[in-house]
Formats: structure tokens, C-alpha cells, sequence
């Protein structure tokens, strides 16, 4: 997104380069995902260095290990992660809270915990969700309203926005501590893998997001999709919502996310889009290099 953004801005000499300590980049989506991106990274001129773990930005020169320094003018790093360590509940050695599969917080009679405070150590919002899942069902059947719940089985689901076309990942993960992508290939396409294609994948809260309109959640809950899903009405609905959302993003003055909805609907209508909307592609790209 940065040297689509940096392109729309008339800037041609800036050199962007992606350092992370996998093997793959992302490793949990297995080798087809990173593949993926390792090509999508050189198309977009976004070098990619990878085994390295960075250490420190000095001098303008970026330490890792192992390796050489990598000369840089500016770094964006991810922060270190750090528990809440609440007062009165066990933590890990980092402050998160140790849960079993049911999100019972360990050694802790009715408290139940979900999301980044708990020491799973992939945080996303889409696991958030299906650990409230799980949690809400460990509840139930704790006081005695349900029967035997559902253990956590994490299904990562990734929304990578490419400041083009998405591209939607998934994986089943082991829920160790260590979790590794269970399906080696993983999956990724162009097209959604789940439905509504929300960047949340809660089982309710991706169709509360997805739509403007009153919702049954008990009845039309997120769903997965096969990786190469056959044309469908589904489709149409969703080229439908990703013009809908660059003129409501136009319209909020976000002409660069207005742009991203517009190439997410281009890419669901076989790469064009009709001439008034070329028109306003043409127009939203100018209010985002008015001096160029």
C-alpha cells in the first residue's frame, strides 16, 4: 500500500524494503500465501528480506540478525506485545492470560477470557471473535444452560489490502503454542474465501459490519467458501458493496481507501469497471496528487 500511495503521490525514487525474521512471510498461511506475496511484493518494486530479525534503527542504518545492516532513512516496526498483567488473574511471563481450549482463564473459577489479553500467541481480530464463540459456549454449559461446548479450532482468515485488488487468505491452525498452518498449502485467491468478505471474520460480526441493512445474525452467519468458488449471485452482491463503499469512502474524503473498493470491484468484474466510474477513478487519483 505504501508504493501504491507513494506512485499516486508522483514520488519515484523511494526504495521500500519488507525485513522479517520468517522464513516465508506469512509463514501461518502457508508457503502458497507467502509465494503470493513474494510476487505481489516485486511487482509493486517492495524488496523483500527475509530469516532477518531487526534489533535496532541507528544512524540511519537498521541492525538485524543475522546479517548486514540495512541503510535506511526511516523505519516502521511493529511493537514488542505486552499482557495487561490484571491484578488477582495468572499471567504468562509477558502479562497475558493463560486459557485452556474453552477460553477459561486458568486456575480462575468463572473468569473467562478471549482476544489479544489471552497468551495465544496469534492476535487478530477474527480469533478474538471465535474465541468470544467458544468462551460464550464454555459459559453456557457451565451453568448448565447447553451442553458440552466447543473446543477452539482457529481458522486464521486474512484480508490482505495490496493498495490494489485484496487478496483474502486462510488456515487452520494448530492451537498449541506454536501454531503452524495445519493445511501446508494454505489458501489464497483473489476472491472472497469467506462470505460476507468482511476484514473481521466473526461468525455475527462480519455480517453486522458487511451491510447497511437490518440483519438476522441467527441466520446468516459468516460461511466459508472453497478457494475457486464458481460464479455465483454472491458475486454480484459484492461488486455491488465494493462500488457502494468507494463512493462512501469518496464522499468521507478517504479517496485512497476509495480507490482500493474501486480496484476490489474491478477485480470481481474481470479487471474493468464501467466508463463513469473510470471517470471517477480518474477524478479521485487527482485529489490525491493535486501538484503533480
Amino acid at each position: 500500500m505504501a508504493a501504491v500511495d507513494l506512485r499516486n503521490r508522483g514520488v519515484s525514487d523511494a526504495e521500500l524494503t519488507v525485513v522479517t525474521p520468517e522464513a516465508q512471510p506469512l509463514r501461518l498461511f502457508g508457503p502458497t500465501a507467502g509465494e503470493a506475496l513474494r510476487e505481489m511484493l516485486a511487482v509493486r518494486g517492495v524488496a523483500l528480506r527475509t530469516g532477518a530479525r531487526p534489533q535496532a534503527f541507528e544512524d540511519g542504518a537498521l541492525a538485524v540478525e543475522p546479517g548486514p545492516p540495512l541503510a535506511a532513512d526511516a523505519v516502521i516496526a511493529l511493537p514488542r506485545l505486552e499482557g495487561p498483567g490484571l491484578t488477582g488473574l495468572p499471567a504468562d511471563g509477558e502479562g497475558f492470560l493463560p486459557i485452556d481450549a474453552y477460553g477459561r482463564v486458568a486456575a480462575t473459577a468463572g473468569v473467562y477470557a478471549a482476544g489479544d489479553a489471552t497468551a495465544f500467541p496469534v492476535k487478530q481480530g477474527g480469533l478474538a471473535t471465535q474465541q468470544a464463540d467458544v468462551a460464550a459456549g464454555a459459559i453456557a454449559a457451565d451453568l448448565g444452560l447447553a451442553g458440552a461446548p466447543e473446543r477452539f479450532r482457529p481458522v486464521l482468515r486474512g484480508l490482505l489490502l495490496t493498495g490494489g485488488a485484496p487478496l483474502y487468505l486462510r488456515a487452520e491452525l494448530a492451537g498449541d503454542e506454536a501454531p503452524v498452518a495445519r493445511k501446508l498449502r494454505g489458501e489464497v485467491s483473489g476472491r472472497a474465501l469467506w462470505w460476507p468478505p468482511g476484514k473481521i471474520a466473526g461468525r455475527y460480526l462480519a455480517p453486522y459490519l458487511g451491510t447497511a441493512r437490518p440483519v438476522d445474525l441467527a441466520t446468516e452467519p459468516l460461511h466459508d467458501r472453497t478457494s475457486a468458488p464458481a460464479p455465483a449471485p454472491d458475486r454480484d452482491d459484492a461488486y455491488e458493496l465494493a462500488l457502494l463503499l468507494a463512493e462512501e469512502d469518496a464522499r468521507a474524503g478517504d479517496f485512497a481507501q476509495a480507490l482500493h473498493a474501486l480496484d476490489a470491484a474491478a477485480a470481481l468484474a474481470g479487471g474493468v469497471v464501467p466508463e463513469e466510474w473510470a471517470e471517477r477513478r480518474a477524478r479521485w487519483q487527482r485529489e490525491l496528487t493535486p501538484f503533480v
